[in-house]
């Protein structure tokens, strides 16, 4: 059977797992002989394998972001620090740091998706949690 596909083979045309073959098999949208060994006929391969790698392109193809992300700081006036920044200086993570500022614990300025702390802000931020851990 010269024409015959294994499930491999088709799940290579096909672009996807090769159990993904026994379902399509199972919900009737591919035929199989039934036999061991290339059960499958390659003509029903040509058109679904077109068009998985049509769609495929058309997916690959990238859309324009919303926004466009900025690396500046705010303003050229101050000296900014990254999250990632701020973490290693506190030396605690950057998660740490992000849901300081979404507490509002550490003021921190939103730009183009970034957020971005000041460091005098910072240097204050410090002095005062260690007066509150004191009062405490």
């Amino acid at each position: 059977m010269s024409d015959g596909l294994t499930y491999e083979q088709a799940a290579a045309m096909l672009g996807c797992h090769v159990s993904n073959v026994a379902k399509l098999i199972r919900k009737g949208d591919l035929t199989s002989s039934g036999q061991r060994g290339a059960s499958l006929n390659r003509e029903q391969f040509e058109a679904p394998a077109e068009r998985r790698a049509a769609e495929r392109a058309a997916k690959a193809v990238c859309l324009p972001r919303k926004y466009q992300r900025v690396d500046l700081p705010p303003d050229p006036d101050h000296e900014w620090l990254s999250s990632g920044q701020v973490a290693e200086l506190l030396g605690v993570t950057r998660p740490a740091v992000q849901g300081r500022i979404h507490r509002g614990t550490l003021p921190a300025v939103e730009n183009g998706g970034r957020f971005w702390v000041r460091r005098d802000h910072l240097e204050q931020v410090g002095p005062a949690r260690l007066v509150r851990r004191a009062s405490c």
